[in-house]
């Protein structure tokens, strides 16, 4: 859709070709919950998004979400798991960008863009890594971080939904 990626080059990886893009269209001063086909979920808070001078946007905007989730999105997207020369087990991977008027965005330091995977385990010890583009159309994954764990299971049984003072 863009001549351009997220980088400003022309730059782009095999996985852009084939991992669909989703867009959404969001107002930038309001706080947003974009929702993939895959469920992935990306929260974004009003005012999160800055212009290339380090301006808060406002208006609307594009969001575009990419998911592969599942091994056979992975291979089909000609994704990799490669860490330099480490090989890296994936729960994930989904591309994020956010674009007004076709420039690309950032996202404000002092706010926190959540997004939350989908996913049937979470193994001790995974990390959230940035994809960066090579010149041989792949994805090296860098700049590994720890996850945050924000929501967890817990038994529906458990919860109790009833107004004060009613019964089961």
């Amino acid at each position: 859709k863009y001549a351009l990626n997220e980088n400003g080059t022309e730059e782009w990886a095999d996985a852009d070709l084939y991992v669909k893009p989703q867009f959404f269209t969001v107002n930038a001063d309001q706080d947003n919950v974009v929702v993939g086909e895959d469920g992935t979920v990306v929260a974004i808070p009003g005012g999160a998004l800055l212009d290339a001078n380090g301006n808060p946007v406002s208006g609307k905007v594009e969001i575009e979400l990419k998911e592969a989730i599942n091994p056979e999105d992975i291979i089909a997207g000609g994704l990799s798991t490669m860490s330099g020369d480490d090989v890296l087990e994936t729960g994930g991977m989904v591309y994020f960008n956010a674009r007004k008027d076709g420039e690309s965005l950032t996202i404000d330091p002092e706010k926190e863009i959540a997004l939350e995977i989908p996913s049937d385990e979470v193994k001790e010890g995974m990390m959230l890594y940035e994809g960066k583009r090579t010149e041989n159309g792949g994805l090296d994954w860098q700049n590994p971080v720890e996850l945050n764990r924000d929501l967890t299971t817990v038994d529906i049984h458990s919860l109790n939904f009833w107004p004060k003072g009613y019964e089961a």
